[in-house]
């Protein structure tokens, strides 16, 4: 068995097994944690104010140079204006299909017109009055005429996507 000692006051002591009497001082553990506190407080605001100053500044750069009249304006935009905003001037010709109906019975109807020496005749009939009268190109000519294609599949028209034609001199062969 290991040696054992009897303290006056009946505990057993063991003279090869030491310890420290004090661990550690409370007052450098309370001064540690208090100072831990300090710093994590100054690290706090500091993060707190970078961030709203960040804040600050992007809402600057973001602040539009086109800012909004301090009050609405009561006169309306030149013309040609809104449907809506025909209900700002009181106008009762507001209504899109009545414009309409109007200006298709013009065209279907006789009358005067704003010039001088002119009248509105229907539509129809001026059609009729100038049915083989008005020059019209050939189709023969056009069907004989050399195509412009200028290098597209289908050429002539826009390109619309079209690829360009192999034989072309600006094919490149993508």
């Amino acid at each position: 068995m290991a040696e054992e000692t009897r303290h006056p006051d009946g505990r057993i002591e063991h003279p090869r097994v030491h310890y420290e009497h004090s661990d550690a001082s409370f007052h450098w553990v309370l001064g540690f944690v208090i100072g831990a506190a300090i710093l994590g407080f100054f690290i706090r605001h500091g993060v707190l104010l970078y961030f709203n100053h960040s804040r600050d500044q992007l809402a600057e750069s973001r602040k539009s140079s086109f800012p909004l009249a301090v009050r609405p304006s009561g006169t309306l935009p030149p013309e040609p204006r809104l449907e809506q905003l025909d209900y700002m001037k009181e106008n009762t010709d507001f209504d899109v299909f009545a414009r309409q109906k109007a200006k298709s019975n013009m065209l279907n109807a006789f009358g005067p017109t704003g010039e001088q020496g002119f009248v509105h005749i229907p539509i129809d009939r001026a059609m009729e009055l100038l049915a083989n009268k008005l020059p019209v190109r050939k189709q023969g000519v056009e069907a004989n005429a050399p195509r412009r294609d200028n290098g597209l599949v289908s050429g002539g028209a826009s390109n619309s996507g079209r690829l360009l034609n192999r034989r072309s001199p600006r094919w490149n062969g993508r």
